[in-house]
């Protein structure tokens, strides 16, 4: 039977917090036969919804360990401690199951933070398997484009020291980012294979959940009022570009700001501006509902009429980016208004929304104005395609059994079939 073991510090599922992707992939390759292992922080980012965790836990065939690390808030030296603790601490589990006469068939190693890789790696080279980093962000250019740290920073060395570190010994890259291959030439290792294995969502979607009163009776009235309803469904920080939105609807005539409604749920930085400025948006609606469980997002989401996601004009974008509301916009049949630097960019390639560079202002208002005033049949039509691209390139059955066709199993030297 197939060993896969999976280094992530922050992976979450049923009941033990956010960040589902590998527990996702690896219990439906439980289903085929594949032994999973999952090794995860006790204690990591995420608030309530992320509880503290000990010992080790199975849930539908994916056994999680969970290796102490301490507790921290916000993004100081707590966060940086927490983060070198869980790399030594999964070096020592690994080793300790060496020891003990284990050996899995490939070791993938995530990346919501680098620090852990060089650990993989190490163990990946003294057991004589493949290893795969997965890449979820684009180390050390997101330090240097969205935090502003300079090329000196010590995060930023130690980040890309591990990134490379990785790479030298990878077997394969996978990411959840379209571009990744970029990211791989620039740094000197274009000869790595990769994969892209975005990010995604189980289908068909259940949206049997009801809806919280608040929701549905904003849904009702702007129905009522003749408008067309906008979801936004995560994270409001800068780097989601929200304010882009506002500044985007202010241009728009009075008209067709009357046949929009803007369904707001989430939590950041940015939530209480934006609250502030509703009102010079008027005659559009908006109302934010804060944090949801994901299936009512997904009730919410069927009885909408389109998704919104934007990017800041940061250059890390040209790696690709994978919102996790984008999969749960297209599998609940909504058209995307999108923004991004991203030339591989979903939306665009596919033609499943309206795609405008980001930071684009005079072009976000158009095209917003052009998912008003398009006809409800040809809107209908461009649902369906997003709901047929979502159950073809975005379910998890359908990623996880394309990504185990192609994962090395065997000898460091494996060849990717």
């Amino acid at each position: 039977m197939p060993v896969a073991w999976i280094v992530n510090h922050y992976a979450g599922g049923p009941g033990i917090g956010t960040g589902w992707r590998h527990w996702e992939i690896g219990r439906r390759w439980a289903r085929r036969g594949v032994r999973v292992r999952i090794f995860t922080a006790s204690t990591r980012i995420g608030g309530s919804r992320c509880p503290h965790r000990t010992g080790t836990r199975e849930i539908e065939g994916v056994r999680f360990d969970f290796l102490p690390a301490r507790a921290y808030r916000g993004n100081g030296l707590g966060r940086a401690a927490n983060m070198l603790q869980f790399a030594r601490r999964s070096a020592a589990a690994m080793e300790a199951a060496r020891a003990a006469g284990e050996r899995p068939d490939v070791i993938i190693a995530s990346s919501p933070q680098p620090l852990a890789w060089p650990a993989a790696a190490r163990a990946a080279r003294r057991m004589g398997v493949p290893l795969v980093p997965d890449i979820r962000d684009a180390w050390p250019e997101s330090l240097r484009d969205l935090a502003g740290c300079g090329p000196l920073n010590p995060l930023v060395l130690a980040s890309r020291w591990s990134l490379h570190v990785a790479l030298r010994h990878a077997a394969m890259v996978m990411s959840p980012l379209a571009n990744i291959g970029l990211h791989l030439r620039e740094h000197g290792f274009g000869a790595v294979p990769w994969m892209h294995v975005p990010n995604g969502i189980t289908m068909p979607v259940d949206d049997a959940t009801a809806l919280p009163e608040r929701a549905e009776d904003f849904i009702a009235r702007s129905r009522t009022e003749g408008r067309r309803i906008v979801l936004y469904a995560g994270a409001m920080g800068g780097p989601n570009a929200l304010m882009d939105l506002i500044r985007s609807v202010r241009r728009l005539p009075d008209h067709v700001r009357a046949r929009l409604a803007f369904l707001m749920i989430g939590s950041g930085t940015e939530r209480a501006a934006l609250e502030r400025v509703c009102p010079e948006v008027r005659p559009i609606t908006l109302d934010f509902l804060g944090e949801l469980e994901q299936p009512a997002v997904q009730a919410i989401a069927r009885r909408c009429d389109a998704g919104v996601v934007l990017r800041t004009p940061h250059a890390v974008y040209r790696f690709g980016t994978s919102p996790q509301k984008l999969p749960m916009y297209l599998a609940c049949g909504l058209p995307v208004i999108c923004s991004s630097t991203d030339p591989s960019d979903t939306v665009a390639r596919n033609r499943l929304g309206w795609w405008v560079p980001a930071g684009d202002i005079t072009a976000l208002a158009a095209a917003i104005d052009a998912f008003v005033t398009m006809r409800e049949q040809d809107r209908l039509a461009l649902s369906r395609s997003c709901e047929r691209h979502a159950a073809r390139e975005l379910a998890w059955d359908a990623i996880a059994d394309r990504l185990l066709e192609r994962l090395p199993m065997g000898g460091p030297g494996a060849a990717v079939p």
